[in-house]
Parts: C-alpha cells; structure tokens; sequence
C-alpha cells in the first residue's frame, strides 16, 4: 500500500484472513471502514504523514490491542467501534488536542506519547523497563496500565 493517499471506503472489509497491515508513506487518509470487521488483523503500522484516520475504519478489528497514531494525525473520527480487545492507544498530545472527541472516547486507553520514533515503539518490547530503557516519556502509568505492558 504504498502509492495510494487514499484507503477508500470498505477497501478491505471483512478480510478475515488479514492479520498486519503497513500503510504506506505516501497514504494521507484511509477512508470510512477501510479495514472494519478484520477479525484477525493484530498489527497495524499507520505512518508519519498520515492526515485523516476516519469512522469505523477498525469497527470489530477484535484481535488489535494496541495502535500507535502519528503525531501527523488531524482528524480522527472514532475508528476503533467494538474492537473489544484494543487497550492501548499511543498518541501525542497535540493529535488529541485537535480531536477532543477521542479523547472522551478512548480516554481509558490512552498513553500520551512525546515524539515518539514510531518504528522504535513498533519494534519494541512491552515493559515497563523497555519502555523507560527508550527514555520516552508516557506520564504516570496507573497500576492498571502498567498491568497492560506484558
């Protein structure tokens, strides 16, 4: 996926068998229920340049637990609808400054990122150890977070 700027609508709905998706550098919005009802999708790398993330894009994605969203990010509009397995969402605070709304949504999921390289948070460990190894800075983690970091 790695000429297209646009993931069009339902492009690869109900892919069962889909397990991790790259999108593309040049991709700057995946589009209404782009990949909604990939079951088995676990992994999904969206890149720096990415603009628009919009609705339902991951509905019922039930096998994603965490997703990093780029600092590029302007528009988010509640892609994540009953994926009931997701309990991590890494984002600057700048994106959620500019979508209040999934913030209010996702609030229990969150963990505030500072311009975090994302190949080193994809590539990297889940500890609590690996992760202050990295020298990111992700806030105070409350004992439930820290319980998520495997």
């Amino acid at each position: 996926m790695s000429s297209s700027k646009v993931i069009g609508f339902s492009s690869f709905f109900c892919c069962e068998n889909l397990e991790k998706v790259i999108i593309g550098k040049n991709t700057k919005v995946i589009s209404q229920a782009a990949f909604a009802e990939c079951t088995k999708l676990k992994k999904v790398v969206l890149p720096e340049g990415l603009k628009e993330i919009q609705w339902r894009v991951f509905e019922n994605c039930n096998s994603l637990e965490e997703i990093a969203i780029p600092n590029s990010v302007d528009i988010i509009d509640d892609p994540f609808t009953d994926c009931e397995n997701l309990k991590i969402i890494y984002i600057s605070e700048e994106t959620l400054d500019k979508n209040p709304a999934f913030e209010k949504e996702y609030k229990n999921k969150i963990i505030i990122k500072e311009d975090m390289d994302l190949d080193k948070l994809i590539n990297m460990g889940k500890t609590f150890k690996e992760i202050n190894k990295l020298k990111k800075t992700f806030g105070n983690f409350s004992k439930k977070e820290i319980g998520l970091l495997k």
